[in-house]
């Protein structure tokens, strides 16, 4: 296990300080100079000499350690992707080279967001890694981040401002568990158990209740209530977690699932001034009857063009990369398929961002579900989608504006 983390966190490395051989270095760009500015801050970070030894080193061994994480890589995913887009392997390596040795970007990105189906050179200028993405976020969003991450903090908020919420049932923690019996009535439905500080689906458990039974299941695991409220008391001993009832679909969007919960990510940018801006968005379905969307878990992602508010086809990569027209369990048409009531989406996005004004960019994840638009969650490092190239949004514009007011409220106040 140790050698495979160790092997994952090789193919996902990344290089952000300026060595001679970045030709982005030399362009003008105002993608290129954000880029710059994201090696600035990662560089004044370090605190302690050591960590700025380590840097130095990667970056001056850059060439050594981008060929052997992008060969781990393109051995793992190049001849999936053939069939995708028929880009050869041999043509993916190379762009593989470019993309890693010249951008200083991780290997995996080049899959992940599907530059194996795009012009290279050209897409290249306006590209942000993920990675980027989370420097930036660290060093430009205000405490309301804070409220977005913490779902119990969220949920608040959302309903004090009444926004449309997934209704949190209950809060389990270390100092109320033993409370649980006293204090909730499981309703008999299939319930959500997810940490307050998750992350892509990890420790997300679903429970589905069974009528017959009067009992709850997960992973061939069946217990009936009390022996459920147990087991959540003994849980919240070593994390804190929230309870959920599951949400149906909306009769539009229950086609792209068998059972889970559609859910759509849209991405939003705000410079604290303004009304937020919608700059991307994605529908997240999906397959057979896993505990989530998340890719992880064989999830599929499609990304929607906001100016047609149709669907592109979906794409997957466990257990392994597939596109898909269609969805593979029901059958029902992904590309081509319109959005139905894209701007109540949007506008619901727009507003939950207005209560985080110093947030620079949020990922809201919606339900569609038959009263209406939900928020579930907000992810301020929401991971790059495919198609998603930001020089081309207003993000870099915002990181800018945010940066420089930054730095003027730091030059005016006293020491």
């Amino acid at each position: 296990m140790k050698i495979r983390g160790l092997l994952q966190r090789l193919a996902g490395c990344n290089n952000t300080l300026i060595v001679c051989w970045f030709p982005w270095y030399w362009c003008g760009s105002e993608t290129a100079r954000l880029r710059k500015l994201v090696s600035h801050l990662e560089w004044t970070s370090c605190g302690r000499f050591s960590t700025k030894v380590y840097f130095i080193c990667k970056a001056l061994l850059w060439p050594a350690i981008a060929a052997c994480a992008l060969i781990l890589v393109w051995r793992r995913y190049a001849k999936e992707a053939v069939p995708i887009n028929e880009r050869s392997m041999i043509r993916q390596l190379i762009e593989l080279c470019q993309f890693t040795f010249w951008y200083g970007a991780s290997p995996n990105e080049y899959y992940e967001r599907r530059m194996y189906e795009q012009h290279l050179p050209s897409v290249m200028r306006d590209f942000i890694s993920q990675h980027e993405c989370q420097i930036l976020a660290s060093a430009l969003n205000g405490i309301g981040a804070e409220g977005i991450k913490n779902k119990q903090q969220f949920e608040s908020i959302c309903v004090a401002a009444g926004l449309p919420v997934v209704p949190v049932l209950y809060y389990l923690d270390s100092t109320r568990g033993t409370e649980l019996p006293n204090h909730l009535e499981l309703p008999h439905a299939n319930l959500f158990l997810k940490p307050v500080y998750g992350k892509k689906g990890i420790g997300i458990q679903r429970w589905d209740f069974d009528a017959s039974s009067h009992s709850w299941s997960f992973n061939g695991r069946v217990l009936p209530e009390d022996s459920l409220r147990a087991y959540m008391i003994q849980l919240a001993k070593t994390d804190a977690y929230i309870l959920q009832q599951a949400v149906s679909n909306h009769s539009s969007v229950a086609c792209f699932s068998l059972s889970g919960v559609v859910t759509f990510r849209v991405v939003t940018v705000c410079d604290g001034l303004s009304d937020a801006e919608v700059v991307a968005a994605y529908l997240a379905a999906p397959r057979g009857h896993t505990v989530t969307n998340h890719e992880n878990y064989g999830g599929m992602m499609a990304e929607l063009d906001i100016s047609t508010q149709r669907f592109d086809a979906a794409y997957s990569e466990t257990p392994y990369m597939e596109r898909h027209r269609n969805h593979p369990d029901t059958g029902a048409q992904i590309e081509g398929a319109k959005l139905p009531s894209w701007p109540e989406m949007a506008a619901l996005a727009v507003r939950a961002h207005a209560l985080f004004p110093d947030v620079v960019s949020v990922g809201w994840d919606i339900v569609y579900t038959p009263e209406g638009f939900r928020l579930l969650e907000g992810n301020t490092f929401w991971g790059m989608s495919p198609g998603l190239f930001l020089g081309r949004t207003e993000y870099v514009r915002v990181c800018f504006e945010l940066w420089e007011r930054k730095q003027s409220s730091a030059a005016a106040s006293p020491l």
